[in-house]
């Protein structure tokens, strides 16, 4: 029940940060509308959804250090605060993922608008005269959809949040440490995965590929990924929790 109450703090603590942000989101769409109709052009927009997952990272980045200071000042354990904290980010990604999913339906009524879900799993051939693509609605789309965006918004939140508390434990030179090691990785993939084919003949992009479901089209084993990620994440979040403590 305590864990209900915190789970229901930490929402309340995020609702004004994402009224802005729809409210900036739909002064943007609005806008590129706008362009459109007095341009009289075809505008194609890929991945708008991406807007979503930037801002729930940028929200887990956000979520452990005030959440964690009140529940301890309330005497609230460790062990019911990190419940609330993951409860709470189930109920925000749903939403948030309905939400873009009706936005973007109500969009596609006068412009082209392709998801990232789209894009990944169903047929989209990309031409010299734009993309070759008609928006499909029915059941097992609508609901693909969903699933999956839930799925990696949640993922990306937690994540988010298990980067703030490695920051929150941290000492200034493992910050920086955490800082730069994903930009390097990042920035040396391609690198990284000639290596490993080139030594150990593993392709590291088809592994990757295949786990997510990008090589099937099959969003559903992307689901299944990302679940084991929420779970890897959640359990380490848990695990440094359990030792941290209230500092400035």
């Amino acid at each position: 029940m305590k864990a209900l109450k915190v789970a229901k703090y930490q929402i309340l603590s995020t609702i004004g940060a994402i009224k802005i942000y729809y409210f900036i989101f739909l002064l943007v769409l609005l806008f590129f509308s706008a362009s459109v109709t007095v341009s009289d052009g075809s505008f194609s927009s890929s991945g708008l959804d991406i807007s979503t997952i930037i801002f729930l990272f940028v929200v887990g980045l956000n979520s452990f250090k005030t959440t964690f200071f009140f529940t301890q000042a309330n005497n609230i354990s460790r062990k019911v605060f990190f419940k609330g904290l993951i409860i709470a980010v189930f109920p925000i990604t749903f939403t948030m993922s309905i939400i873009d999913l009706v936005i973007n339906r109500v969009l596609n009524i006068s412009v082209k608008c392709v998801t990232t879900y789209d894009m990944i799993y169903e047929n989209i051939r990309i031409t010299e005269s734009g993309i070759n693509w008609t928006q499909s609605n029915d059941l097992k789309t609508l609901f693909g959809t969903i699933i999956w965006q839930f799925a990696i918004y949640s993922a990306i939140f937690i994540i988010g949040i298990f980067i703030s508390l490695c920051y929150y434990r941290s000492n200034k030179i493992v910050k920086v440490i955490i800082s730069v090691v994903p930009a390097l990785l990042a920035t040396s993939s391609y690198k990284i995965n000639n290596t490993f084919i080139g030594i150990f003949n593993i392709n590291i992009a088809d592994i990757i590929s295949s786990a997510f479901g990008f090589k099937s089209q099959n969003p559903y084993i992307g689901v299944f990924s990302l679940t084991i990620l929420m779970i890897i994440f959640s359990t380490s979040i848990y695990l440094l929790t359990r030792r941290a403590v209230v500092r400035s």
